[in-house]
């Protein structure tokens, strides 16, 4: 009997896991890369004007 619980709260978080939404990291990544991005410019940009 108390397997049986066991077992149901395995499937319950199972089920969570496979729910669970990756956008909110999809965003992360996004800005960090944009991020990377926009300073490697800049700091090429400083580069081009000062030689």
């Amino acid at each position: 009997m108390a397997q049986t619980g066991m077992k149901t709260q395995q499937n319950q978080v199972q089920k969570v896991k496979e729910d669970s939404s990756l956008k909110g990291t999809l965003i992360f990544v996004m800005f960090i890369g944009s991020f990377i991005l926009v300073s490697w410019f800049a700091i090429f940009y400083l580069f081009l004007i000062r030689a």
